[in-house]
């Protein structure tokens, strides 16, 4: 570990305090605007070894130690990048915090790096000041392990979609189990040839008065759907509902989406019809959507909270946009690309066999830790076996 005794400081006094690994640390009073330069020149660390470097720092002020990472949103310049890393956690003890500021494998070409912390979120971590310690480096990987871990991963990925002929050799199976819900067809395609059953019951197709998309799993057969953003929307005043052109000769695309105002919130409320799910099925609920030319905000994470009462985890960490690598351990779900060109993150899970209703109830409130949720364009919220 550095001491921060190796960093340059502007405005700051040197303070001797108990439980810290040095004599002497330093204390900052204005973190809105930090100014402190390192330069990290990583010594006594072992070669061929992937390390992550941290800020340990604490604030002036006692905070209520957690389990969960705390939002600092640290800003700072590297190699000419604005970085920002917006989650700490305790070490342990729970005296002092750690931020991560990047990762690196060392070898013996390992040159030295210049950081310049800018400032935290004075949003969150209030106008006390901090405590800073130094930077540590821990051990995250070696070449051997990382290695390991991309092999296993490649393999996973292998294992692919389903054969189309094992598909079609099943369409019998499978137009029998799901008769009832392909009677709820906007089309009626019960009596359609096999080919093109194959296709809707593995693409979707409209059902309901085309509130809701249905199909099957390309992976593994299991019962998937979709239901429409205005149908889910909780309070349809923060958004506009307009209107898009559906793809020529679709069966399962919703002809509206709903885009978020200026507004740091929004809620999903709905009921999920069980009969739409298999059962002993652990479902994600990916909310699908994308983001307008004129966004400007969901640069920062968002809170996913669940609203009922009997959640254990009520509160999950996700991303509209994809976070830098530093972020990454602290942000449950990220966003992916979809084959229909859009985007969708997961935002809640359930478990099917735990209900033994028609319906499971949904619902969910989306914060942003910063900033507001205008320009976020939704498309609808789809349930899938994970």
């Amino acid at each position: 570990m550095a001491s921060a005794k190796m960093f340059s400081f502007k405005n700051v006094k040197w303070r001797s305090i108990r439980k810290s690994r040095f004599s002497k640390v330093t204390k900052i009073y204005d973190f809105s605007n930090l100014n402190i330069q390192i330069q990290l020149k990583p010594q006594l660390l072992t070669q061929e070894i992937m390390y992550g470097a941290y800020l340990v720092f604490k604030f002036c002020n006692k905070r209520k130690v957690s389990s969960r990472p705390l939002y600092v949103n640290l800003k700072y310049k590297m190699a000419r990048e604005t970085c920002n890393a917006y989650f700490a956690k305790w070490r342990t003890g729970g005296e002092w915090l750690m931020v991560e500021l990047f990762q690196f494998w060392n070898t013996s070409e390992t040159e030295h790096c210049d950081i310049l912390l800018e400032s935290f979120s004075c949003y969150y971590c209030g106008n006390w000041g901090i405590f800073v310690e130094g930077v540590e480096f821990n051990a995250i990987a070696s070449v051997k392990e990382y290695k390991e871990n991309n092999k296993a991963d490649d393999e996973d990925n292998i294992e692919g979609l389903l054969k189309p002929e094992l598909c079609m050799d099943s369409m019998g199976k499978f137009s029998i189990d799901n008769r009832d819900i392909i009677k709820r067809s906007v089309k009626y395609i019960l009596n359609a040839p096999k080919e093109d059953l194959y296709h809707l019951l593995f693409n979707g197709f409209l059902i309901d008065k085309g509130e809701k998309i249905f199909s099957l799993s390309k992976v593994n057969k299991k019962k998937c759907h979709m239901l429409r953003a205005k149908a889910v929307i909780y309070d349809p005043s923060y958004a506009k509902f307009y209107n898009i052109k559906p793809q020529a000769q679709s069966w399962c695309v919703f002809d509206d989406v709903i885009e978020i105002f200026s507004y740091h919130e929004f809620r999903i409320k709905c009921d999920v019809e069980t009969r739409l799910l298999s059962s002993d099925t652990t479902y994600a609920c990916f909310l699908v959507f994308k983001l307008s030319q004129k966004c400007r905000g969901l640069k920062f994470p968002v809170k996913a909270r669940d609203l009922l009462p009997y959640k254990k985890q009520r509160t999950n960490i996700i991303s509209f946009t994809t976070p830098n690598t530093m972020n990454l351990n602290n942000i449950k779900w990220i966003p992916k690309e979809r084959e229909d060109g859009w985007m969708e993150v997961i935002v809640w899970e359930t478990i099917s066999s735990k209900h033994n209703e028609e319906s499971i109830p949904m619902d969910l409130n989306l914060i942003s830790f910063e900033g507001t949720m205008a320009g976020l364009i939704i498309y609808g919220i789809e349930f899938r076996p994970i």
